[in-house]
């Protein structure tokens, strides 16, 4: 439905990202589809050392004047560098229930793009990177 396509870098810092959406999906955003639907936030390769901080993710609401709205957590505890004996990575994923799913409806019926901003739970002395090769939301509809 919708992509950031990446690299993003979490190094303890608060970040903002745009997932750009698929023209050809905006009709999945209305409010319908969505409530019947399976929602999550994908994030893919992902590399990087243990011992980084979690992260709290939230939709901003540009419809609420940038309302900021929890969607869930990042715990990296299993993460691993790239190497050639992990060239996969990690991938973690995120449910997005309502009442989110139904605010990206509305963010989606008015904006190119949804903004996610990214924020670490704990404060790092020495920030330890994370790589993030990309991020997508994705909606499983639910058999009617």
């Amino acid at each position: 439905m919708a992509e950031h396509p990446g690299p993003l870098t979490l190094s303890g810092d608060e970040v903002e990202i745009r997932l750009g959406m698929y023209e050809e999906n905006r009709p999945h955003f209305n409010h319908k589809p969505l409530h019947n639907s399976r929602v999550f936030l994908n994030f893919h390769r992902i590399f990087g050392e243990p011992g980084s901080p979690n992260y709290d993710v939230f939709l901003v609401a540009h419809t609420q004047g940038g309302a900021l709205h929890y969607i869930g957590s990042l715990s990296f505890f299993s993460v691993r560098p790239k190497n050639p004996d992990n060239n996969e990575g990690m991938n973690l994923k995120i449910k997005i229930e309502s009442p989110i799913k139904e605010l990206l409806g509305q963010e989606a019926s008015k904006r190119d793009n949804l903004t996610l901003q990214i924020k670490p739970q704990d404060q790092a002395n020495e920030p330890i990177p994370i790589e993030v090769e990309f991020i997508f939301l994705c909606c499983i509809p639910q058999e009617q």
